[in-house]
């Protein structure tokens, strides 16, 4: 986190604001690798709309390919204003359906097409859902560690 001084890099992005300043990140960072992001709070504080903030912001600014796993389906809108790919378990509701079987070949073709994803949870039961996460972020790391 920094304050608004630091906002020299095109890539820092206004998270909020503080009693004193906006409050900002340095998105490259957690496109790096150097840094992650984990966002929690209590119900209605914001989460939703600070991630949606951060999704966008990455998105405008063309830093990396951006993957949010989506267990509600509250961020499916996003397709209405930027390019992803809705992968999900309901033929009806996304693009590409998603197994614990195929997860590693969509993974694949993610980076090699640099195609920004939106995994869509929402219509699975618990079991499923956690198989289907487990694999997606296996790949992702399977796939980050044999990266260039």
């Amino acid at each position: 986190m920094m304050n608004k001084q630091d906002d020299k890099n095109y890539s820092n992005v206004i998270i909020g604001n503080s009693d004193y300043d906006q409050v900002l990140f340095d998105s490259e960072k957690i496109v790096n690798g150097e840094i992650q992001c984990l966002i929690t709070g209590t119900s209605g504080s914001g989460k939703s709309y600070l991630t949606r903030n951060i999704i966008e912001s990455l998105y405008a600014k063309k830093l990396g390919i951006i993957s949010v796993i989506d267990s509600e389906g509250e961020y499916l809108s996003l397709r209405e204003k930027y390019d992803f790919v809705i992968l999900g378990v309901d033929k009806d509701t996304c693009d590409i359906l998603i197994t614990k079987e195929n997860v590693h070949v969509l993974v694949n073709r993610m980076f090699d097409h640099k195609i920004n994803i939106i995994v869509d949870l929402k219509y699975t039961d618990d079991t499923n859902r956690r198989e289907i996460l487990s694999s997606y972020i296996e790949a992702i790391i399977d796939r980050r560690d044999c990266s260039p």
